[in-house]
This record gives C-alpha cells, structure tokens and sequence, in this order.
C-alpha cells in the first residue's frame, strides 16, 4: 500500500519527460507535425461548412432552410457509423482511410466553390452532405491513428495537444 500513498516532496519516477517539447523531439517531430496539419484542417473544414450552411441555404433558396440544414446534419451521424463499420477494414487501413476521407473532402469543397457561381442548388446539397459525411468517417479513424502513432509515455500529452489544436482551428 506503500505506492498508493502521497509524498509531498518525492520525485516522480518519470522526470525525464519534460512535457510537450518531448513530442517535438526529433523522433516525434515528424508524425507530430503531420498530425497537427491534419486535426487543423479537418476541424477548420467541418466548422467552415457547418457556419456555412445557414448562409448558404439562404443564398441558394432565398429562404432559411431548415430541412436542408437537418438533412445535411444526419450526414455527421453517417458518416460516424460507415467510419465504425469500417475502422478495422484490414484491407484499407487507418492511414488510407484518412487519405480517403480528406481527398472526398478536399474535392468536395473545391466543387462547392466551383458550383457556387452557377448556382445549383441540388448539387451543392449534395456536395456539402458528402464533405460532412467524409469528415465524420476521417475522425472515426484519426482518433485511433493519432493514438496508436505516439509511446505510451508521450500519449496523454500528444492526444492532449492535438485536440487542443481541435479547439484553436473550431
């Protein structure tokens, strides 16, 4: 019972780790890095679509409206179940469902943008419910991937700095 108790002034057995610099450490500067662009551009994608879409409902149909953003919605809940059916997929893999999902994504947007000058509305819906879903389906995967790519001693601070960043880019 000696271990549970509390010692003020004894010293952790862990003192070598000195925080968040460790995970900048050259050994974890690569995949730290990579996984800091990623959780910031997937979170700043799915929040610049859900702030958009008021507007862009607005935009298209002259109106709010509240179906299209409802239905858009469900795409989250989707994409969260195809991502859990799918995360043990032994022939895609996390790191290629990741590429999948952004690409999906990426494209998506891009053709919002493109479409957006022509104005269809139908199309629009229909890219914006499928950059939602991929999104969804991407966290499903990268929340494991970002676990599983740091030790054991560098995981709590890793997981802790990369959904801060979640929180920066939302």
């Amino acid at each position: 019972f000696q271990s549970l108790s509390i010692s003020v002034g004894v010293e952790s057995p862990d003192k070598d780790l000195k925080g968040i610099k460790d995970i900048f450490s050259p050994a974890l500067k690569v995949i730290t890095i990579k996984l800091t662009s990623i959780f910031f551009i997937i979170v700043f994608l799915y929040y610049s679509i859900v702030f958009m879409l008021p507007e862009l409902s607005v935009l298209l149909s002259k109106k709010s409206s509240t179906k299209n953003i409802f239905f858009n919605s469900f795409s989250d809940f989707l994409g969260v179940f195809i991502g859990i059916l799918l995360i043990d997929n032994k022939y895609l893999g996390r790191k290629f469902s990741i590429i999948i999902g952004l690409s999906v994504s990426g494209l998506s947007n891009f053709l919002i943008g493109i479409i957006l000058i022509g104005k269809s509305n139908l199309l629009i819906w229909e890219l914006v419910f499928i950059s939602r879903l991929s999104i969804g389906m991407t966290f499903i995967f990268l929340e494991p991937f970002s676990n599983e790519s740091f030790d054991t001693h560098h995981r709590g601070i890793a997981v802790g700095y990369l959904h801060s960043i979640c929180r920066i880019s939302g």
